[in-house]
């Protein structure tokens, strides 16, 4: 996987000051050096990766290099690899921490995923499509060829539940297959496919809206309880989001979308808590140095992180909310339930696999799931960590 250094290069001051990046670095409990993946080039993760790296550079003299993957796979070995701290990531992280969908196989199963903070912004993900298509809603997606990303579920369970909405299923369009969001997006445009899952903010989306046939937003109208049921059931990390930043909206315009955290700073294991607390602390304080050098990055203000979403906060950022008073009681409870929740989830997992390592992938896949159902449902515990 090629390497992308994508920290700015600090201008030497003088022979006195040359140390002086490390020092920093040291001072605020980071590693003068940290590699972290995200989504590949050409996409809002990765650009505000960059951004939050330029700053780090700039202000704390750390060195971030972006290791760019494919799709939620190969974002995540990485981290749990150890060759990676940190992933600017998405709603693979649930899937990741829950151990289902690509992450119910025997290589996985439930991952101890932490965040240290989040970009939260008026953005959506939403199925895209263009005028000449007759698409105009979710329901017309029926009998149409819908994108489906190889080894990446976060798209594709979007893709879903957004199906749901409209009481459509997979069974019900026509899958077409591509290697990576990117190239699905390309895949629209050349007419390969309907309707694809996008980031409304995201670079590629720009080239749909100046293409000829344009650029159409399917909507999750938020008033429509039964279609926002099945689409929860699908997909319960999701935020209903009045969409006004993204490629095709006009300035002024919302649209009824839904959006979940995009993206997440998160490990796998957990940051050292000193370190996590470091970087929280940067996020915030140097904010306006990053805030407006991508799309969507104004999302990490402090006043858009959400403290009750289904993954949680590592102890060291936790550290950190609670010095500046951002941290409430509530808080606390709901993310030492999550952290309680994964830690049954990996005693289920030990156990299952002690038993039945021998099963073949598809056997095993299935066997989990009903395990983990079953565990769940034993314990008193939802399926999910957010009713």
């Amino acid at each position: 996987m090629r390497i992308f250094k994508c920290s700015l290069v600090a201008a030497v001051m003088t022979g006195v000051l040359s140390f002086a990046p490390a020092a920093l670095a040291k001072d605020a409990q980071l590693p003068a050096k940290m590699t972290w993946t995200a989504y590949t080039v050409g996409t809002s993760g990765y650009g505000q990766a960059v951004a939050i790296g330029n700053m780090l550079k700039t202000k704390l003299g750390v060195t971030v290099r972006i290791l760019p993957g494919r799709n939620d796979v190969s974002r995540l070995k990485p981290l749990v690899a150890k060759r990676a701290q940190l992933c600017s990531c998405g709603a693979s992280l649930y899937l990741a921490q829950e151990g289902i969908n690509l992450f119910s196989g025997k290589e996985w199963g439930p991952q101890p995923a932490r965040m240290v903070m989040m970009s939260l912004s008026p953005v959506g993900m939403m199925f895209a499509t263009q005028k000449d298509r007759g698409i105009k809603t979710l329901a017309d997606l029926k009998g149409k060829r819908i994108s489906y990303i190889s080894s990446g579920p976060t798209q594709n369970t979007i893709a879903s539940a957004n199906l749901a909405f409209a009481g459509l299923s997979w069974k019900d369009v026509k899958r077409v297959d591509f290697s990576s969001y990117v190239a699905s997006i390309k895949g629209l445009i050349n007419g390969q496919v309907d309707a694809v899952i996008a980031f409304s903010a995201s670079p590629a989306m720009r080239q749909v809206s100046a293409a000829p046939d344009g650029l159409v937003w399917l909507s999750n109208p938020h008033g429509d309880k039964a279609g926002w049921k099945r689409y929860l059931g699908v997909a319960p990390y999701f935020i209903p989001m009045k969409v006004r930043v993204g490629a095709g909206i006009p300035k002024g315009s919302t649209i009824d979308g839904a959006m979940y955290p995009y993206p997440i700073l998160i490990s796998i294991g957990g940051l050292p808590d000193d370190q996590a607390y470091g970087l929280a602390k940067a996020l915030v304080e140097h904010y306006d140095v990053y805030k407006s050098s991508a799309p969507g990055a104004k999302g990490w203000s402090i006043k858009a992180q959400k403290f009750d979403w289904v993954v949680p906060f590592s102890d060291g950022a936790v550290r950190y909310f609670k010095e500046i008073g951002k941290w409430s009681p509530a808080a606390d409870k709901h993310n030492r339930m999550l952290v309680d929740r994964q830690s049954f989830l990996a005693k289920t997992w030990k156990a299952f696999k002690a038993k039945n390592d021998s099963l073949d992938a598809a056997a095993y896949k299935t066997k989990w799931l009903a395990a983990r159902k079953a565990a769940l449902e034993g314990a008193g515990l939802p399926l999910h960590p957010v009713k």
